[in-house]
């Protein structure tokens, strides 16, 4: 049996698609990002805020490579 994802999956997930959804330019990985995506906010009512901290911690994770 499968365990549901945590608030704290769900963010790390949301993430990774926001990347995926952000940095290709294949129209089918959009479309599948934003279809997961909506059903990762939907599932776990996330607010707002999350998805700002979403975002926030992204760009962080994303420039701490541009200081190697």
């Amino acid at each position: 049996m499968q365990k549901k994802d945590t608030k704290k999956d769900a963010l790390i997930n949301l993430t990774l698609l926001f990347f995926m959804k952000n940095n290709t330019k294949d129209e089918k990985l959009i479309d599948l990002a934003a279809h997961l995506i909506n059903e990762i906010i939907a599932d776990h009512k996330l607010s707002d805020n999350d998805i700002l901290k979403v975002y926030r911690k992204l760009n962080q994770f994303i420039e701490s490579f541009d200081n190697e």
